[in-house]
C-alpha cells in the first residue's frame, strides 16, 4: 500500500477545505436564507440541539464547568447534563465567541465548519494511502458529505464526532510508522474522548479492529515481542489520552454508572439476526442515499438508528470492486471492509460496537471512512480493479432492492412502501451515481482518470443528496409520538418562537415554570418541571420512575400528565400565546410571537411536613393519587426510617386524604413554606422555622454532588423518591446547600498529570 510523506502537500488540503466548504454552504445555505440568516429543522434540532447549546453557553458564563443546571428538568449537574452533547466539543468553544442569543445564527456556520473539518481529517488520512490528491479530496467528500452525516442532521453533536475521528487512524499509522511520533496518537484520544464519551467507545472497538486488522499480521510475523510490544505503545498512549481527557470522562463515567440506561443489556439469542423487514432496511441504508429518520420513505416509516452509510455518487460499487480484487490477496482494507459489513448485518454485532447496551447503526461512521479509503484505492489506480463488475453489481442490488420492496408493499404490507415518489426520487439518485461511476471512472480511458470531472460529479451529488433531505426534514410535518402534544406547524419553529425563551426571567425562586417545552426553559433563566432531555439528573429519573414513568426515555415524564404533580414541583407559571383570562404577570413579544406568563396555586420547592410515608406503600396508590400523597407525607425507603422518624410520625396511606382537591392540598403547604430561598449555578439555601422537629421537602434533586449546612454545621439528607429530605431540629434555621460535581477534582488531578506527563515524555524524547 502506497503510503506517501506524512506532510500532504498545502495545496490540495486547502483545496479540500475549500470544496468541502462550498459544498455545505450551498446545502445548508438555502435554509439560512430562508430563515433571514438563522438555521433551524425541526424536532430534535430544535427542541435539543439548539436550547441545549444555548443553555451551555449561560450556565458556563454564569457558574463555570462545576455548576448546577436549574433549567434541565428539575435541575442536572452541568457536566452530567451537558458532557454527551457538546461540553467536550472544540466546536462548542468556538460558537462561545457569540452571545448564546446569536446561537440560531451562528450554528449554521458552525455546522459548515464541521463539514469542513470532517473533510479535512478524511483527507489527511486517506492522503497516506494515495498518490493522487484530488482522489483523497474525493475520499474526503464521500465522508464527510456521505449518508450517515445527511440522515444525522437532527443531531448536531453527532458530526462533532464525525469530524474529529479520522484523527485517531492518523495518530495510529504515525505511531506505527514511527514509535517516537506518539504525541498526534494521545492528543487524538484526548480530542475523541472529550468531544463525546458514548462515540468515543463505539470508535474505541473500531480502533481495535482496525489495529488488528491493519498491523496484526505483520506484527505477528515479527514475533511475539513486537506484537506485544506495540500493543502496550498503544495502550499506554490510550490510556494517556483518557487520562488527559479526565477531568470530563470521570464524573460522566460516575454520572453513567449510575444510570440505568448503561446497564441495559441486548445479549439474547434473537438478537443474533435482523428479522427480515430490518434487514431489508438495513441494505436500504446501504444502497440508497439517506432520507429523514422521522419520516422514511420505505420498508420503516420511523426510526432513529443513523441507519445510513451512503457514499455520494459511488454508493459501494468502487467498494465492491475492491473486495473483489483483494479479497482473495487478505488485504486489510478487505478484510476489514468485510468484517464490518457482516457486523451490520447482525444486531447483536451492531450491539457490540457499545457493549451491548443497545441497537444502532451509529458506529456506521467508521464504515464511511473505510468504505472511503476503499473507493480512493480504486480511484487511485482504477485499471488494477473491475470497475465494471462493481457497478453491474450495485445496479442489480439496487433492481433487487427496488424489487423487494415493491413485491413486499404488494403481497405482505403495504407500509414497505410509504412514499412512492420519494422511493423513486431516491433510488433515481443512487441509479443516476452508479451510471456516472461506470462512465466516469469503468470505462477504459488512455489518457486516464478525468479526476477533475470525477470530483465534480461527487461534489454535485454531494450538495443535492443533503439538500435534498434537508429539505426533507423542514418540509415533512406529522404528528411524533412524542411531540404529539404539539401542533403541526410547532415541529418547525421559528427563530422568534425559540427566542421567546431568551426573555423569561425566573419570578421566583421558589418556583418553577409548568413546562417542558425545551425552547422556554434551556434558553434563558426560566427553570420548568420537564424537560426533553436523555441525559437528565439520575435522581430525576428515581422521582419519574416513582410515578410509572420506567422507561427512562430521552422525552421525560411531563409533569402535567400526572394530577398534582407539576404543583408539586412547584411548577407555578404557565407561558401561552395569548392571555386566556388568566392572572398575567409578565408578557414577552420575540418578532410576531407573543408569550404571556400566567401564575397559578403551586407548592413551593421547600416546605416543612410533620409526616412521611414509606415509598413502597405509596408506590401501591394509584399513579393519579401519588403527587397528592406526597403533598400531606413525603417518601422514604425503609432503610432511611430511622433517620427520620425522630423529626415526623409514621403516616399509612388510609391516613391520607386522597379525595381532596389539589388546590385544597396546594393551599395547605403555603404556610409551611420556608421563607427569604434563594439559588445559585452553585447551590441553594433557605430560612426554616419549626415549632418542633421536622422534615423539609424540597423538589430538587438528591444528588450525590450536593452538601447540606445547616446553621454552620454539616446536616444528613435523606432521599425521597430522589428528591431532597431535609430533617431539622425545632427552632429557627439558616440552611445552604452547595453542589460540586463527583469525580470533578479527582478528573482534573487525573488530566493535569497525564498532562505533564506527556510533556514530559516528549520533551525526554526530543532530547534523544
Amino acid at each position: 500500500m502506497h503510503a506517501p510523506s506524512i506532510r500532504p502537500p498545502r495545496k490540495s488540503t486547502l483545496t479540500c477545505a475549500a470544496l468541502c466548504f462550498v459544498c455545505a454552504l450551498l446545502s445548508l445555505g438555502f435554509v439560512m436564507l430562508q430563515n433571514g440568516g438563522a438555521f433551524t429543522i425541526r424536532e430534535d434540532f430544535d427542541f435539543q440541539q439548539l436550547p441545549f447549546t444555548m443553555a451551555l453557553h449561560n450556565q458556563i458564563a454564569r457558574g463555570g464547568l462545576d455548576g448546577w443546571c436549574w433549567n434541565l428538568d428539575l435541575g442536572t449537574s452541568a457536566i452530567q447534563g451537558f458532557g454527551f452533547y457538546e461540553l467536550g466539543s472544540p466546536f462548542f468553544w468556538t460558537s462561545m465567541l457569540f452571545s448564546a442569543d446569536a446561537f440560531p445564527y451562528v450554528v449554521g456556520w458552525m455546522y459548515i465548519l464541521k463539514y469542513v473539518v470532517a473533510g479535512l481529517t478524511a483527507h489527511l488520512l486517506v492522503r497516506r494511502f494515495v498518490s493522487s490528491p484530488r482522489v483523497a479530496t474525493v475520499a474526503a467528500l464521500l465522508y464527510a458529505f456521505s449518508g450517515f452525516q445527511t440522515t444525522n442532521l437532527l443531531f448536531y453533536h453527532f458530526h462533532d464526532v464525525v469530524a474529529l475521528f479520522p484523527l485517531l487512524l492518523i495518530g495510529l499509522e504515525r505511531l506505527m510508522a514511527r514509535p517516537r511520533d506518539f504525541a498526534p496518537f494521545a492528543l487524538a484520544v484526548f480530542a475523541n474522548a472529550l468531544v463525546n464519551y458514548f462515540f468515543f467507545v463505539q470508535s474505541v472497538v473500531f480502533l481495535l479492529l482496525y489495529f488488528g486488522f491493519r498491523f496484526g499480521p505483520g506484527l505477528w510475523r515479527k514475533g511475539l515481542g513486537a506484537l506485544l510490544a506495540a500493543v502496550g505503545r498503544c495502550l499506554a498512549l490510550g490510556v494517556l489520552g483518557c487520562g488527559m481527557a479526565a477531568a470530563l470522562l470521570v464524573p460522566s463515567l460516575l454520572y453513567m454508572l449510575g444510570n440505568p440506561r448503561s446497564g441495559s443489556s441486548v445479549l439474547s439469542i434473537e438478537n443474533v439476526l435482523w428479522e427480515p423487514r430490518q434487514l431489508l432496511f438495513v441494505i436500504q441504508g446501504i444502497l440508497l442515499p439517506a432520507d429523514a429518520m422521522h419520516n422514511h420513505n420505505a420498508v420503516i416509516a420511523q426510526q432513529w438508528t443513523s441507519t445510513s452509510c451512503w457514499l455520494p455518487m459511488v454508493g459501494p460499487s468502487l467498494c465492491i470492486a475492491y473486495l473483489k480484487r483483494r479479497l482473495s490477496e487478505r488485504d486489510w482494507l478487505a478484510l476489514l471492509v468485510m468484517a464490518l459489513l457482516v457486523a451490520s448485518a447482525s444486531p447483536l454485532l451492531n450491539a457490540g460496537f457499545i457493549l451491548f447496551t443497545g441497537i444502532y447503526q451509529r458506529w456506521w461512521y467508521a464504515l464511511v471512512l473505510m468504505g472511503a479509503l476503499a473507493t480512493a484505492r480504486v480511484l487511485d489506480d482504477p485499471r488494477e480493479y473491475d470497475v465494471r463488475f462493481g457497478t453491474t453489481a450495485y445496479a442489480c442490488l439496487l433492481v433487487a432492492l427496488v424489487a423487494a420492496v415493491l413485491v413486499c408493499a404488494t403481497a405482505v404490507d403495504p407500509t414497505y412502501l410509504l412514499h412512492p415518489e420519494g422511493f423513486a426520487l431516491y433510488a433515481a439518485i443512487a441509479a443516476a451515481g452508479c451510471l456516472a461511476t461506470y462512465l466516469v471512472v469503468g470505462v477504459n480511458r488512455p489518457a486516464g482518470l478525468p479526476q477533475t470531472t470525477l470530483v465534480a460529479i461527487v461534489a454535485a451529488t454531494a450538495i443535492v443528496s443533503t439538500a435534498l433531505t434537508l429539505h426533507s426534514y423542514k418540509q415533512d410535518l406529522y404528528q411524533g409520538e412524542m411531540l404529539e402534544h404539539l401542533a403541526p406547524q410547532e415541529l418547525c419553529p421559528t427563530v422568534e418562537q425559540i427566542s421567546r425563551g431568551t426573555q423569561l426571567e425566573a419570578i421566583d425562586p421558589q418556583y418553577r415554570y409548568a413546562t417542558g417545552d425545551n425552547r422556554l426553559t434551556l434558553t434563558g433563566n426560566a427553570a420548568g418541571t420537564s424537560s426533553f432531555s436523555s441525559t437528565i439528573s439520575n435522581a430525576v429519573g428515581r422521582f419519574e420512575e416513582f410515578f410509572g414513568w420506567g422507561s427512562w426515555n430521552v422525552w421525560n415524564l411531563n409533569k402535567e400528565s400526572v394530577p398534582g404533580l407539576s404543583e408539586l414541583v412547584g411548577g407555578r407559571y404557565t407561558v401561552l400565546p395569548e392571555p386566556n383570562g388568566g392572572n398575567v404577570v409578565a408578557h414577552y413579544q420575540a418578532g410576531n410571537a407573543n408569550a404571556y406568563v400566567t401564575e397559578r396555586k403551586a407548592c413551593p420547592i421547600g416546605f416543612i411536613c410533620d409526616r412521611y410515608a414509606i415509598t413502597d406503600e405509596v408506590y401501591q396508590l394509584d399513579q393519579g393519587q401519588r403527587a397528592l400523597a406526597l403533598m400531606q407525607a413525603p417518601v422514604v425507603s425503609p432503610a432511611d426510617e430511622q433517620g427520620v422518624s425522630a423529626f415526623a410520625r409514621r403516616a399509612g396511606t388510609e391516613d391520607l386524604d386522597l379525595t381532596r382537591s389539589v388546590t385544597d392540598l396546594v393551599q395547605d403547604t403555603q404556610p409551611r413554606a420556608v421563607t427569604d430561598f434563594w439559588r445559585s449555578d452553585h447551590g441553594y439555601g433557605f430560612r426554616a422555622t419549626c415549632s418542633t422537629p421536622a422534615l423539609v421537602y424540597l423538589s430538587v434533586p438528591h444528588d450525590d454532588g450536593w452538601t447540606a449546612v445547616v446553621d454552620g454545621r454539616p446536616a444528613k439528607t435523606v432521599d425521597s423518591a430522589g428528591m431532597t429530605l431535609l430533617p431539622l431540629e425545632a427552632g429557627k434555621h439558616t440552611v445552604e446547600f452547595s453542589y460540586e460535581t463527583p469525580g470533578l477534582r479527582v478528573g482534573m488531578a487525573m488530566s493535569a498529570v497525564s498532562w505533564l506527563v506527556l510533556a514530559f515524555v516528549a520533551v525526554l524524547a526530543q532530547r534523544k
